[in-house]
C-alpha cells in the first residue's frame, strides 16, 4: 500500500492527453494535483460556487463516500471483478422526496507498467438484502444498470473513472441503505492500484470476484472504497425493503 500524497501526479495537461476514448465512452478524469491540497469532488469550490445555487440539486450533487482520497492499494485491481460501496441515503442535496443516479464513480491509479491500458466496465445501482446467515447487508436486487463503456489510457497516475447511468433509472426513496457497484469485465494485462480513503470501517466495501460478495475489511484495507455518485432528484420513488431476496420475491407473488 502507498500513501496517496507520496505518489508524483503528473501535470493536468499531460494526463488529460492520455486518455483515449472509445465509441461508448466511460468517463475517466485524472486527478488535478497533490492530495494535501486539493478537494477532488469540487477542486476547492463548494457546490454552490462550482455550479451555481439553482443546480447544485442536481447535476453537481454528489452521495456516497465523501471523506477524502488517501491510500492506493497495489495490484488489486486485475479486471472480471466487482467492487461495491453499501451507504445510507439520507435526505440531501436539496431533493425532498428521492433520487435518480446520475454517473457512478470510482478511483483508481495506473502506473508506468500498466500503460497502455483499457478498462471496460459498466455500473449499477442497487439495494441492498440480508447476506444467507442475516447478519449483515450485502449489494442485492439491481436498480438500474449501465451499458458496457471502455476507455482507454496512455500515461500514469490517477484517475477518477465515471460511468453514466440511463435517464430512466428508478427513483430511489431516502432512508435506506443502497449500493454503488462498478463491474470490470474484463482481464487486464497488468494489475492496477485501488484508492480509497483512510477510514476502514468494514461492512461497507464490497468485492466480488466470482466466490460471491466478501468485505474487503478481510483483506485488511486501510480504509474504504472511493466511490460515489452524482444524483438528480426525483419525487416518485420506489420502496427498498431491506429484506432478504427470498423474502423480497415473496412479496410479489
Amino acid at each position: 500500500m502507498t500513501k496517496l500524497f507520496m505518489l508524483v501526479v503528473v501535470a493536468t495537461l499531460l494526463l488529460i492527453a492520455g486518455v483515449s476514448l472509445a465509441a461508448n465512452e466511460m468517463i475517466v478524469t485524472p486527478m488535478k494535483a497533490d492530495i494535501e491540497i486539493v478537494d477532488f469532488e469540487n477542486f476547492g469550490m463548494t457546490v454552490a460556487e462550482k455550479c451555481g445555487e439553482a443546480d447544485k440539486a442536481t447535476q453537481c450533487c454528489k452521495i456516497g463516500n465523501r471523506n477524502p482520497y488517501a491510500y492506493a492499494v497495489q495490484d488489486f485491481v486485475t479486471g472480471n471483478q466487482s467492487f461495491s460501496y453499501m451507504f445510507f441515503a439520507e435526505p440531501s442535496c436539496g431533493c425532498e422526496t428521492g433520487f435518480t443516479t446520475g454517473k457512478i464513480r470510482i478511483a483508481i491509479q495506473v502506473g508506468e507498467e500498466d500503460v497502455p491500458l483499457t478498462l471496460e466496465a459498466n455500473a449499477s445501482f442497487e439495494e441492498t438484502q440480508f447476506n444467507g446467515t442475516g447478519d449483515h447487508l450485502v449489494p442485492g436486487p439491481v436498480i438500474c444498470t449501465s451499458p458496457n463503456y471502455s476507455a482507454t489510457i496512455t500515461e500514469p497516475g490517477a484517475y477518477i473513472c465515471e460511468i453514466p447511468m440511463p435517464p430512466d433509472c428508478l427513483c430511489a426513496a431516502w432512508g435506506y441503505d443502497y449500493a454503488l457497484t462498478m463491474n470490470l469485465v474484463s482481464t487486464l494485462e497488468t494489475p492496477i492500484d485501488l484508492i480509497v480513503d483512510d477510514i476502514p470501517v468494514g461492512g461497507v466495501s464490497w468485492y466480488d470476484q466470482g466466490r460471491g460478495w466478501e468485505d474487503l475489511a478481510m483483506y485488511q484495507f486501510p480504509g474504504e472504497l472511493k466511490m460515489s455518485t452524482k444524483i438528480n432528484c426525483c419525487s416518485e420513488p420506489v420502496d427498498d425493503y431491506q429484506e432478504s431476496w427470498g423474502n423480497l420475491k415473496a412479496l410479489f407473488r
